[in-house]
């Protein structure tokens, strides 16, 4: 049997794709003759024997994958080394060791990835001069996109900037039955959840680019195909509580927590089929924590909401007093008016949800676009972050707003422990759907 171990990690998409295959085959066989003594009268006779053994060892192989464009692509040979030994003569012993390397490479050609950045910077905010306008569907919400677009014209006030901002879901299905009509009016679609824009890539309709820029945030989470660039955590799992119905000292901190008899009925929970986000969390904790874990949830009769905003004011407004929750800005800026409301990071660890910027295969304003994207990349971009935004910068070397509220506190995005999503399969509708139908099994007896 062959035995095969993967491993990939994301890199940048300049570099180069290496495979390397390596076979070590090594046989040791050792023989050992019999000697026979008789007696003093009898003569020593000496018994010669021949030890012939072919051994077939299986292949090893460790096989690592990097994607960029224009880089050689590998394949691997499956081969078994015979090894033969033989011994004679008694008590020789004999020991034969064989070893053999073994490396195939076949080289092509990886599809290269156009530049963002196509001509010089003032070639491009001399077009987007003249287009005027920029569109974007994104799924940031309202209060802190119309702050990162305000600093953005503070770049750029020549532009007239519009967006359409609804959930992720709603964003996708309203830019993929646009698409199916032949109408393409967004310039940039941002969603915070990567199987939704892995599944606009599979459809045709966003268009690959590259960005030097991209090279410096957080490779794991990029596109290696350049149909997208992760620019920061929009969220991630917290669990969030009324200070005046429960105490600092006794609010959960775990997911473990949760299943604690005295929270029944008290829980608020977005439902996983009205929000990405909510959903990413049903999926991460079966993942990670098991189907007991929601089936034991169930038990405690979480209130449903149809998105954060509602559960928000609910947690505030103590209706329930606790909310399982995936985005923190809108309970970010509760606590800074005011709002008795305290913070936990769940200490098995968090899903996180990904905001990410794509540009579509038919673009209205490209020079626009262009530079909303640029715009989106810069380090001086993310240090304004810093001080005035909510999102978790994936930037290297940027921490989190000063601003936020946290417990523990955290300084960056590498102190979180993120579960890891296996996005393209989530991305499949057929799974999203049979998952859809596990929860209502679970949560709603159905």
């Amino acid at each position: 049997m062959v035995h095969i171990s993967s491993s990939s990690r994301g890199v940048t998409r300049r570099g180069f794709l290496t495979v390397a295959v390596s076979a070590i085959v090594a046989g040791v066989v050792a023989g050992v003759g019999a000697y026979y003594a008789g007696t003093l009268a009898a003569p020593v006779k000496e018994v010669t024997k021949t030890l012939e053994q072919t051994v077939r060892e299986t292949v090893t192989r460790t096989v690592t994958t990097t994607l960029a464009p224009g880089a050689p692509v590998t394949t691997t040979v499956t081969t078994t080394v015979p090894v033969t030994t033989t011994v004679t003569a008694p008590p020789t012993t004999t020991t034969v060791t064989k070893t053999e390397t073994l490396t195939t490479t076949v080289t092509g050609t990886a599809p290269a990835i156009p530049p963002l950045i196509d001509q010089p910077m003032d070639k491009i905010i001399e077009g987007a001069r003249k287009e005027g306008k920029l569109l974007l569907y994104n799924g940031t919400p309202e209060a802190s996109l119309k702050v990162l677009i305000d600093y953005f014209k503070t770049k750029y006030p020549f532009l007239e900037v519009e967006h359409y901002r609804a959930t992720s879901v709603k964003l996708a299905e309203k830019f993929m039955a646009e698409a199916s009509a032949g109408i393409f009016n967004a310039d940039v679609i941002g969603l915070s959840e990567v199987s939704l824009m892995l599944m606009l890539a599979r459809k045709g309709l966003l268009r690959p680019w590259y960005h030097p820029e991209v090279e410096k945030f957080w490779a794991p989470a990029q596109s290696p195909q350049g149909y997208y660039c992760t620019i920061g955590l929009e969220y991630y799992t917290q669990i969030h509580y009324n200070k005046r119905l429960v105490s600092d000292k006794e609010a959960p901190t775990s997911y473990m927590d949760l299943l604690d008899p005295k929270w029944a009925g008290k829980i608020g929970w977005v439902d996983p089929r009205a929000s990405p986000a909510s959903f990413l969390q049903y999926y991460g904790i079966r993942t990670t924590l098991g189907l007991d874990w929601h089936r034991a949830f169930a038990k405690q009769k979480p209130k449903l909401y149809t998105s954060m905003v509602p559960l928000t004011a609910a947690v505030v407004a103590g209706e329930v007093a606790i909310g399982l929750s995936e985005s923190f800005l809108g309970y970010q800026r509760q606590v800074l008016e005011g709002a008795p409301v305290g913070l936990n990071i769940p200490k098995e660890g968090v899903i996180a949800g990904y905001h990410v910027e794509a540009l579509p295969v038919k673009v209205p304003h490209p020079n626009a676009a262009k530079l909303w994207i640029d715009f989106l990349l810069r380090e001086e971009t993310h240090r304004w972050m810093e001080e005035n935004f909510g999102w978790v910068s994936l930037r290297e070397g940027i921490g989190l707003n000063k601003k936020l509220v946290v417990n523990p506190p955290i300084k960056s995005y590498a102190e979180l422990n993120i579960w890891p999503v296996n996005w393209e399969y989530i991305a499949d509708e057929k799974v999203r759907d049979s998952l859809y139908k596990e929860f209502e099994s679970i949560y709603l007896g159905a």
